[in-house]
C-alpha cells in the first residue's frame, strides 16, 4: 500500500501552486511552511495545548542522527532500515494545521490553532489507535501509517502530508468506511456548469444521514465562518453522506460518512476570518442598495445563490453596481457587488430578498492570497479529472456571431434591425445594399443558432423523460422530475406563434434584402414593419432560451435535493443531473452570462 508516481506528480504540482501563493503573499496565510513530525514524549490530554511544545521532540528527517556515532551509522548497512518508535503521541505540523495521531486517541484529529476542525476514524471504531508508523519524513513530504486493529495491520490507512493545507488518506485493504467528525453549517456540492447544491442541516431528521450527489468534491462551510473543509476523491464508486448533529447549539452536520471503495480521499482546511458569510434578508433589502456588515477578507471569485422565479441562481459579486439584461427577465439592477471590500446587495421584485444569502468562494482571483477549492481539486485529482469537474471548455459561451472575428458584434435581431433602420432613415439603402445584406445574413445566422439551441433542449427533454419512463423508479420521484422537464416544451408551445421557424426567417431575409434593390418611397415603412417582425421573433427566442436554461437548472437542482433523503434514488438522480449538465454546457449569452 503506497503512493504512485502519479500521486507524486500531483504533490509536486500542489507544492508549485503553494510556492506561487507564497511569492504573491509573503505575509499571508500561505507563508513559508515548516513540515515537522513531533513525538510528544508524554500522552496529550483530550484538549491539548498544541502551542506548548517545549517538551516535545522533533523527529529528525535522518534517523541516523539519533545514533551515538551518526557518521559511522550512516556508512554501516547494519544500521539501515531503522524505524522510529514513538514514545507517546504523534503530531504532524505545518503552517496550516496540526494533525494529532494516537496511539491513545480514537481518531486522527486535525487542528488549526486551538480549534479541532476534523476527527477521522473508521466508521463504528471505538477502540484507540493501535500503532503509528513513520514511513517517510522529509522536509517536503511526510507519510504516516496508522493501524487501528491490534490483530490486523490491514485495518489501517496511510496519511500523506506536505507543506500545503492538504492531507491525503489512503485506506488499507480492510479499512471500513470513514467517519469524519466536524462542524459543518452548510455543505456545498459544487458544479461549475449548472448550480452548486447547498445543503442545510435545518429541518432534517438527525437519525437519517443525508445523501450527497457530489461529483468528486464536497465543501463544508464550518461554523464560526472562519474555515472551509474541502474533500476530494478520484472517480470511482465513493459516496458521502451527512449526519445532522443534536448536541450543538446551532444546527450542524457533525459527521461526514464516506464510503471510500478502497480509493484515496484528500482533505484540506482553508482558514481565514470571514472566509464565508451568511446574509439574512429582510424587508429593508428591497429596491435599494444595502451595505452588508461583511467585508471580503481577500480577493477571490465570491459567489452566492439568489432566488429567480423559484430557481436558485448563482451570482458572482461584481466590482461595481450596474444593470444587466437577460432573456425572460429583461433589464434589472445586478443584485450583488463590492464597494471597496464591503458587500452590497440591491434586491428587486425580479430578484427578491428571500431567506438568506450564503457567500463563499470556489475559485481565486488573478493574484490569489489563499489556496481555493479549485486549487485543491487540481492538486489532488490531477489535470485530466479536474478538467472534467472545472470544465473550462464547457463554461465558454457558444457564439451567435457570424462575423465575430471581423469585429462585427451585436448581430442579434434588435441590434441588426437598429443598424439597418439607420441606413433606411438616411435613404442610403441602395448605396449600402451590401452592408444591409451582410447584416441580414448576420441576423439569419443568429436566429439559426437560436433555433438549433432550442432543439438541443427539446431533444434532451425527450431523451430524459424516456429514460425516466424506463427506469421503473418510484412514481412520485419520477413525476416531480418529469413535471419540471415537461415545462420546457410547454414554454415552446406557448411561444410557437412568436418563435416562428426557419422558413419564416428565410422569408424575412428575402423581403428585407429586396428593399435594397431599388429606392422607393415606401421602403422605410416596409423596413420598419420588417424590423418589428425580426425583433418579435428574436425576442421570443431569447426568452424561450432563457426559460430552457432556467428549467434545466431547476431539474438539475431538484434531482440533487430529491435523493438527499432518499438514497435509493441516487443513481437515477446522478443520471438526470449528468444529462442536464451536458445540455447546459456552452450556453448562449441570451441564456445566461459568461462564465456562469
Amino acid at each position: 500500500m503506497g503512493f504512485s508516481e502519479r500521486d507524486a506528480r500531483r504533490r509536486r504540482f500542489c507544492l508549485a501552486v503553494a510556492f506561487v501563493f507564497i511569492a504573491l503573499a509573503p505575509a499571508g496565510p500561505l507563508a513559508a511552511a515548516s513540515l515537522t513530525v513531533w513525538d510528544t514524549a508524554t500522552p496529550l490530554p483530550a484538549a491539548p495545548d498544541l502551542g506548548s511544545r517545549s517538551q516535545w521532540k522533533a523527529v529528525p528527517t535522518d534517523l541516523m542522527t539519533l545514533e551515538s556515532d551518526p557518521p559511522k551509522a550512516s556508512s554501516d548497512p547494519g544500521y539501515y532500515g531503522r524505524e522510529y518508535e514513538f514514545s507517546a503521541d504523534t503530531v504532524v505540523t505545518n503552517d496550516h494545521f496540526d494533525a494529532v495521531l494516537g496511539p491513545k486517541g480514537q481518531a486522527i484529529a486535525i487542528y488549526t490553532g486551538s480549534t479541532r476542525r476534523a476527527a477521522i476514524r473508521p466508521r463504528g471504531q471505538d477502540a484507540p489507535i493501535h500503532r503509528v508508523r513513520l514511513i517517510r519524513n522529509s522536509p517536503d513530504a511526510v507519510v504516516v501509517e496508522v493501524v487501528f486493529a491490534p490483530d490486523d495491520p490491514a485495518v489501517s490507512m496511510l496519511l500523506h502530508f506536505d507543506n500545503t493545507p492538504i492531507i491525503t488518506l489512503k485506506p488499507g485493504p480492510k479499512m471500513a468506511s470513514l467517519d469524519i467528525e466536524t462542524d459543518v453549517a452548510y455543505a456545498v456540492a459544487p458544479d461549475f456548469i449548472a448550480d452548486d447544491l447547498i445543503l442545510s442541516p435545518s429541518g432534517h431528521n438527525s437519525e437519517k444521514p443525508m445523501t450527497v450527489p457530489a461529483k468528486n468534491v464536497l465543501v463544508g462551510l464550518l461554523h464560526g465562518r472562519d474555515a472551509m473543509l474541502v474533500l476530494t476523491w478520484p472517480a470511482a464508486q465513493q459516496q458521502a453522506a451527512l449526519r445532522v448533529g443534536t448536541a450543538a447549539p446551532d444546527a450542524a452536520f457533525d459527521r461526514i460518512y464516506f464510503d471510500h471503495n478502497g480509493k484515496s480521499l484528500s482533505l484540506a482546511i482553508l482558514e481565514a476570518p470571514g472566509i464565508w458569510h451568511q446574509e439574512i434578508f429582510g424587508p429593508g433589502h428591497l429596491e435599494k442598495p444595502v451595505r452588508s456588515d461583511w467585508r471580503r477578507p481577500f480577493g477571490a471569485k465570491w459567489i452566492t445563490q439568489l432566488d429567480e422565479a423559484g430557481v436558485q441562481t448563482r451570482y458572482t459579486f461584481r466590482a461595481s453596481g450596474g444593470t444587466v439584461w437577460r432573456g425572460a427577465f429583461g433589464s434589472y439592477t445586478y443584485p450583488v457587488w463590492f464597494d471597496g471590500d464591503t458587500a452590497v446587495y440591491h434586491m428587486t421584485k425580479k430578484i427578491p430578498p428571500k431567506g438568506k444569502s450564503i457567500v463563499y468562494f470556489l475559485e481565486g482571483a488573478a493574484q490569489p492570497s489563499i489556496m481555493n477549492p479549485a486549487d485543491v481539486i487540481q492538486c489532488t485529482l490531477g489535470r485530466e479529472l479536474a478538467d472534467t469537474i472545472l470544465d473550462p471548455a464547457g463554461r465558454m459561451l457558444r457564439t451567435h456571431h457570424r462575423r465575430g472575428a471581423a469585429g462585427v458584434r451585436r448581430a442579434c435581431t434588435c441590434g441588426g434591425t437598429e443598424a439597418i433602420e439607420a441606413v433606411f432613415k438616411a435613404g442610403q439603402e441602395a448605396e449600402h445594399a451590401d452592408d444591409v445584406q451582410g447584416i441580414v445574413d448576420d441576423m439569419a445566422f443568429f436566429v439559426t443558432c437560436h433555433i438549433g439551441r432550442i432543439e438541443q433542449y427539446m431533444q434532451m427533454v425527450r431523451d430524459t423523460i424516456a429514460y425516466l419512463d424506463r427506469c421503473g423508479a418510484d412514481k412520485a420521484f419520477v413525476n416531480e422530475l418529469k413535471t419540471i422537464l415537461a415545462q420546457i416544451p410547454r414554454e415552446q408551445e406557448q411561444r410557437k406563434e412568436l418563435v416562428k421557424s426557419l422558413d419564416y426567417m428565410a422569408d424575412l431575409v428575402r423581403r428585407t434584402k429586396a428593399l435594397t434593390l431599388k429606392k422607393d418611397a415606401n421602403n422605410l415603412q416596409s423596413c420598419l414593419q420588417l424590423g418589428e417582425q425580426w425583433r418579435s421573433m428574436g425576442g421570443a427566442q431569447d426568452d424561450l432560451l432563457a426559460q430552457c436554461h432556467r428549467l434545466t437548472r431547476l431539474a438539475f437542482q431538484q434531482a440533487g435535493r430529491s435523493c438527499a433523503t432518499r438514497p435509493e434514488f441516487l443513481p437515477i438522480a446522478r443520471e438526470i443531473r449528468a444529462r442536464c449538465r451536458e445540455c447546459l454546457r456552452n450556453p448562449d449569452g441570451y441564456e445566461i452570462w459568461a462564465d456562469y
